[in-house]
């Protein structure tokens, strides 16, 4: 019966860390060490331009994400290059990170082993379909990728 217990207890233990949730923010290490894994869809870049200010989008192939659930440990969506003084975004090329940090939404902007910027806002919805991303200046960006549709505000 001891014994009975002691299995139930560490079962519960294993179960209950499997799906621990990220209690903080990600390392520029973490995010740096996922960019072997990526392949990026070159065929859905998109580019936008307002004034001086350039923004250009590519997500990572719709295959690498099945759904919300592949990204809330944590996921690089795309790179996104940025020039003209793009709002709260530094000039450069950025892998954008999405996760979720005590069940909230984050992406945050990495380069050069550093975390460059942190979105304000993030949402996730299922989708069915692969598009092209949609930006927006006052920086809105939306990716279509695998079954997820994601939108990032900066």
């Amino acid at each position: 019966m001891k014994r009975s217990l002691w299995l139930l207890i560490v079962c519960i233990i294993i179960a209950s860390s499997a799906v621990a949730q990220r209690d903080k923010d990600p390392t520029a290490m973490e995010i740096a060490g996922r960019l072997a894994a990526i392949k990026l869809d070159t065929s859905l870049s998109v580019r936008a331009e307002q004034g001086a200010k350039r923004v250009q989008v590519t997500p990572v192939v719709a295959a690498s994400i099945d759904g919300s659930k592949d990204l809330e440990e944590g996921r690089i969506i795309g790179v996104l290059d940025a020039q003209g003084n793009v709002d709260n975004v530094p000039n450069g090329k950025h892998n954008i990170f999405v996760t979720k940090v005590n069940d909230v939404w984050h992406a945050y902007a990495e380069s050069g082993g550093k975390i460059v910027a942190k979105s304000k806002r993030v949402t996730v919805e299922s989708a069915d379909d692969v598009r092209k991303p949609e930006i927006e200046f006052n920086l809105k960006i939306t990716l279509h990728v695998g079954k997820v549709k994601i939108t990032l505000w900066w």
